[in-house]
C-alpha cells in the first residue's frame, strides 16, 4: 500500500477490485480443469475463454504492483494448487463484498450524514487514545528535523503514485465493465440453454410417456394373442380326433376325383383330337369351297358380261337391220286390206329359218358390221366353269309372219312390223285407219344401266360396275349416279354387301359427275359423305 492518508480509501477500493479480478481470472482456468469432461465446449465458449486468458495475461503485470495484491494472488494460487477451490472462492467473495461497499461509500465520503447513517446501523469504530502532549511534541520536533529536500521528493513520488493509481483504477473499471458484460452474456446464454434443456427434457418425457403407453398396449395385445393362441391350441387338439376319422374319407374322395379327372382328361384329349381333325377337314373344305366360289363368281361375271355384250350387240344389229330395211319398206296396209277383201288368210312361214332365208339380204355395206354369232364366238366360254345344272329352256323367239306368195306388184311385209286389222267394209265412208308406229327402242346405255342396277341390288357389285362404266362412257347420268353408289360405304352397308370395300374418294368423284349431269340427288349424297 502507498503510505499516504489522503488517497488511502481509493487505493483500498482499487486494490480490492484488482484482487477480485485476479481471483476471478485465476478461478476461471481452475473451474475449467475441475469441470466434468463429458461435454466438449463449443467454439463460442472456446473463443470466450481464449479472450479471457488474453485479458488476464495483459492485466496481471499491471495489477500485481503492491504486496497486498501479490499476497492475495499467492494465497489464491496456493488454494487452487491444493484443490481447495471453496476457500479461494470464499476469499474472493469477501474481497468483492468489501470492494462493493467501498465503491458505494467512496461517493458519500464527504457527506456529513454518512457517519450518522453508520452509527444508526450500530457501526462504530474504536477511537485510538489521545497521545501524551509531550510525546507529540517530541515527534513533531523529530519530524521537523527532516530536511526539506526529502519532503519535496516524497511529494513527487506521491504524485506519481497517485497518477498510477488513477490509471490503474480506470483500467480496472473498464476491465470490470467488460467482465460484467461477459458475465451477463454468459448468464443469458446459460438461461437459454437451461430453457432449451428443459424443453428437450419435456419432449423426452412426453416421448417416454408415449413409449410407455405403446409398450402397455403391446403388452395387452400380447396377452390377448396368447389367450387366442391358447384357444386355438385347444381347438386344434379337439380337431385332431376328428381329422383322423375324416382323413380316410378325404383320401377316398381324392382318389375318386383323380380317377374322374383322368377320365375327363382322356375324353378331352379324344374330343380335342376329333375337333382338330374336323377343323382340318373343315378348313380344307372351306378352302376348296372358297376357291370354287371364286371360280364360280369369276365365271358368273364373265357370263353376265358376255350376256350384256351379246344383248348390246343384238340391239345394235337389230337397229342396223331396221335402218337398212327402212328404204325398202312399203305400206303394209294395202296388202292387208286386199287380203281381207278377198277373204284369204295370210300364209305363215314354214319355219324361222325359211323366213330368214326369204328375207331380203342386206346390201354389201352391212357386211362390215360384226354379227351376233361372230361376237359370241369371239368371247371366251365363261360358262364352262359353272356346275352342271338343269338345262335352260331358251326363250321363244317371236315367229315371223311372212306372206308366202303375193300378187305381182306387192312386196313382203318387213319383219317386226305389227299388223293392224283393216277397217270394216260395211262402212266405206269411214276414214282409213292409221298404222301404229313401232315403239321406239330404248337406248343401249339405259338398258345397260337398268341391268347394272338389278345386279347391284342383288349384290353383284363387280358385274354392276363393269356395265355402269360402259354405260357411263356414253354419257349416261343415271349410270354415273349408280356407279357412285357402288363405291358409297353408306349404300353398301345398307345393302349388306360383303367382301367389297367402299371408296369415299371415287364415290364423291362419280357423285360430282352425276350432279353435273343434272341429278340433284347426287348433291345430297355428297353432303352425306362429308
Amino acid at each position: 500500500m502507498i503510505g499516504h492518508k489522503a488517497f488511502g480509501l481509493k487505493s483500498l477500493t482499487a486494490e480490492l477490485l484488482t484482487t477480485t479480478l485476479i481471483g476471478i481470472a485465476l478461478l476461471g482456468p481452475a473451474a475449467a480443469q475441475g469441470s466434468p469432461t463429458g461435454d466438449a465446449p463449443n467454439k463460442e465458449e472456446s473463443s470466450i475463454k481464449a479472450g479471457a486468458m488474453e485479458n488476464l495475461l495483459t492485466l496481471l503485470p499491471l495489477l500485481l504492483t503492491s504486496p497486498d495484491r501479490k499476497q492475495l494472488a499467492a494465497d489464491l494460487e496456493a488454494s487452487i494448487r491444493k484443490g481447495d477451490l471453496k476457500k479461494a472462492e470464499n476469499s474472493l467473495n469477501s474481497a468483492i463484498e468489501v470492494g462493493t461497499l467501498a465503491i458505494v461509500l467512496v461517493d458519500h465520503l464527504k457527506d456529513p450524514d454518512l457517519i450518522t447513517a453508520l452509527q444508526g446501523l450500530g457501526i462504530r469504530g474504536d477511537v485510538p487514545p489521545t497521545p501524551d502532549p509531550a510525546i507529540v511534541d517530541k515527534a513533531a520536533a523529530e519530524s521537523c528535523a527532516i530536511p526539506s529536500a526529502t519532503t519535496a521528493v516524497n511529494l513527487a513520488d506521491m504524485q506519481q503514485a497517485l497518477e498510477q493509481e488513477q490509471s490503474f483504477s480506470s483500467r480496472v473499471s473498464q476491465t470490470l465493465t467488460g467482465l460484467m458484460e461477459e458475465h451477463s452474456a454468459l448468464e443469458a446464454r446459460l438461461e437459454k440453454e437451461t430453457a432449451s434443456q428443459a424443453l428437450t427434457a419435456s419432449e423426452m418425457q412426453q416421448t417416454l410417456q408415449r413409449e410407455r403407453d405403446q409398450a402397455q398396449a403391446a403388452i395387452q395385445e400380447l396377452e390377448r394373442l396368447r389367450k387366442e393362441y391358447g384357444a386355438l391350441q385347444a381347438a386344434r387338439e379337439q380337431d385332431k380326433s376328428s381329422v383322423a376319422s375324416t382323413t380316410s374319407e378325404l383320401d377316398a374322395a381324392l382318389r375318386q376325383e383323380r380317377e374322374r379327372r383322368d377320365n375327363a382328361e382322356r375324353q378331352f384329349a379324344s374330343a380335342a383330337k376329333k375337333l382338330r381333325d374336323l377343323q382340318a377337314v373343315n378348313e380344307e373344305r372351306t378352302a376348296s369351297e372358297a376357291a370354287r366360289v371364286a371360280e364360280l363368281e369369276k365365271a358368273l361375271a364373265w357370263a353376265r358380261m358376255r350376256s350384256d355384250i351379246l344383248t348390246q350387240e343384238l340391239v345394235d344389229t337389230t337397229e342396223e337391220l331396221q335402218a337398212l330395211q327402212e328404204p325398202h319398206r312399203s305400206s303394209a296396209t294395202p296388202v292387208v286390206f286386199r287380203l281381207a277383201a278377198t277373204g284369204t288368210e295370210p300364209p305363215l312361214a314354214p319355219s324361222q329359218q325359211e323366213a330368214l332365208l326369204q328375207a331380203p339380204s342386206p346390201p354389201p355395206a352391212a357386211e362390215g358390221t360384226p354379227s351376233v354369232a361372230k361376237t359370241a364366238r369371239g368371247l371366251p366360254d365363261a360358262t364352262s366353269a359353272l356346275p352342271a345344272k338343269e338345262p335352260v329352256v331358251p326363250a321363244k323367239e317371236p315367229i315371223s309372219v311372212v306372206v308366202a306368195s303375193l300378187p305381182e306388184g306387192f312386196q313382203s311385209l318387213p319383219l317386226g312390223v305389227p299388223i293392224v286389222a283393216p277397217a270394216k267394209p260395211e262402212s266405206p265412208s269411214a276414214p282409213e285407219p292409221k298404222v301404229s308406229a313401232p315403239a321406239e327402242a330404248s337406248k343401249p346405255d339405259d338398258r345397260l344401266t337398268i341391268r347394272a342396277e338389278e345386279l347391284f341390288r342383288k349384290g353383284d357389285v363387280s358385274g354392276a360396275r363393269l356395265l355402269l362404266e360402259r354405260a357411263l362412257g356414253g354419257g349416261n347420268a343415271r349410270a354415273a349416279f349408280v356407279l357412285a353408289e357402288t363405291f358409297d360405304p353408306n349404300v353398301l352397308s345398307k345393302l349388306g354387301v360383303v367382301g367389297i370395300r367402299g371408296d369415299n374418294a371415287k364415290a364423291r368423284e362419280f357423285y360430282a359427275r352425276a350432279r353435273a349431269m343434272g341429278i340433284a340427288q347426287a348433291g345430297e349424297r355428297l353432303e352425306a359423305l362429308k
